[in-house]
């Protein structure tokens, strides 16, 4: 079941779902990408069409963290999955699969220009597992742009994930991700992250004013 959050649909699917799903992906013989929205790629997704459709053509749209639980909620609708899934899928692949096999990584220009470079650096074999990490919106139009040209079965944006697994960016303590507050907590660590932070309370009104017309 899909649940709009203005104008993205998201999957109300819960966290066994999600693991049930991405497995069906692993085993089929399709090409497969999973985005995983919050409040930044809403707001942007309303000024570009183009990011907009992607997103909304993902095979699984999950949400990352609390703000578009919050937004479905005040909209009439509990979303079931509450969890920076990209992190968490990952994670209990390489605990399901003891055999996992890293079969390569690394940098490069996420524009047009830097696609050649970056393809060409990837494993000729095919790819069970394919991680982005651009951040949005450029990993969601890199996927785009490169899918068809990459033999994969599963092609996930994740965003900063990469900073946690490797530890160099420390995650909010437990308590606080309980409480839903791990974004106070990073813009307090990071006070750069400030303008993309001004994103929140644009969605905020945005879904408190589509709750009021609807």
């Amino acid at each position: 079941m899909k649940v709009n959050i203005l104008g993205i649909a998201v999957d109300n699917v819960t966290y066994s779902q999600v693991l049930a799903i991405v497995r069906g992906f692993w085993r089929d013989h399709k090409k497969h990408y999973v985005v995983t929205p919050n409040p930044e790629f809403v707001i942007f997704a309303r000024r570009n069409k183009d990011f907009l459709n992607i997103i909304n053509n993902a095979d699984l749209v999950i949400p990352d963290g609390v703000g578009l639980i919050w937004a479905a909620r005040i909209l009439g609708t509990l979303l079931e999955s509450s969890v920076t899934v990209s992190r968490i899928v990952a994670q209990r692949f390489k605990a399901r699969f003891p055999q996992l096999k890293v079969v390569g990584w690394g940098e490069g220009d996420a524009t047009e220009n830097g696609d050649k470079a970056i393809l060409d650096i990837l494993p000729k074999e095919q790819i069970g597992l394919l991680l982005i990490a651009y951040g949005h919106p450029k990993q969601e139009f890199w996927i785009s742009r490169n899918l068809s040209k990459i033999d994969v079965k599963v092609a996930i944006g994740i965003g900063g994930a990469f900073d946690y697994w490797s530890g160099r960016v420390r995650r909010a303590p437990r308590f606080v991700r309980k409480l839903g507050m791990e974004w106070l907590y990073r813009l307090i660590s990071d006070p750069t992250r400030f303008r993309r932070q001004l994103a929140l309370p644009v969605f905020a009104i945005l879904v408190l004013k589509e709750k009021i017309l609807h």
